[in-house]
């Protein structure tokens, strides 16, 4: 099983594990955009076998690249084997590999990117907060919210726009944009809907109405460090101005 903790948000580990463990399954966390999400306290990927970005656009980076986290000794020996040529040691090839590793650059940002970890995390928190509370009571716009005992990592602040509201997703895209506010609709088609996978043979293209519903409506607005009390003032004008009846 494959949880994604998309936008931050962890996934709901307690019923997957126990699903896998009924049914024997293996469960590695692909939590690319969840560096620091907890669920009942616990930090993403801590009970077996996750992976994460360092991608330029993610919470924290070193500009390329990612890390495995694993409790399990064999995974952690054969990931160690495959990300550098299959080698155990120089010239001892125990299988054919590949060259994943970070460089020592990229490596020694990471490092020091993970140490200021806790202070994005709540730059990130506060940023969601506030505009939690200047949005709030808006028709037609769902907010996003962490359910009892999951902490958000705010990757994205991802909002949706529904029938209700006054203009749909992409007008208001259109008026943020006109106003140099940089919302991005993180997706916004279903995997099956593009032409590579569409009819793929590996792919179940099942109905998921709510999925496909989703991407039609769902919005990020910035939510990120840098923004300052000005900017978040202005992101809430500005969709207020775009949903008030």
């Amino acid at each position: 099983m494959l949880p994604v903790h998309l936008y931050g948000l962890p996934a709901a580990m307690g019923e997957i594990s126990a699903f896998a463990r009924e049914h024997g399954l293996a469960v590695i966390e692909d939590a690319a955009q969840a560096h620091g999400a907890r669920v009942n306290g616990n930090p993403v990927g801590s009970g077996g076998t996750a992976t994460f970005s360092l991608y330029a656009t993610k919470n924290i980076t070193c500009g390329e690249g990612g890390l495995i986290t694993t409790g399990d000794d064999e995974i952690a020996a054969r990931l160690r084997l495959l990300r550098n040529h299959g080698m155990r040691a120089r010239y001892d090839y125990a299988m054919a590999g590949s060259n994943y590793r970070l460089t020592d650059l990229q490596a020694a940002i990471a490092c020091v990117q993970l140490d200021r970890l806790p202070a994005i995390q709540a730059d990130r928190a506060r940023n969601a907060t506030l505009l939690s509370a200047g949005l709030a009571g808006l028709p037609g716009l769902t907010l996003p919210a962490a359910p009892a005992g999951r902490l958000h990592a705010w990757h994205h602040y991802t909002v949706q726009v529904t029938h209700q509201a006054r203009v749909d997703r992409d007008q208001l895209a259109k008026c943020l944009d006109a106003a140099g506010i940089d919302a991005v609709a993180y997706y916004p088609k279903l995997v099956h809907d593009y032409p590579c996978y569409r009819g793929h043979p590996q792919v179940a293209a099942d109905e998921t109405p709510r999925a496909a519903l989703a991407a039609q409506q769902v919005l990020s607005l910035p939510v990120h460090p840098a923004l300052t009390g000005a900017d978040l003032s202005r992101i809430v004008s500005c969709v207020r101005e775009s949903l008030e009846p």
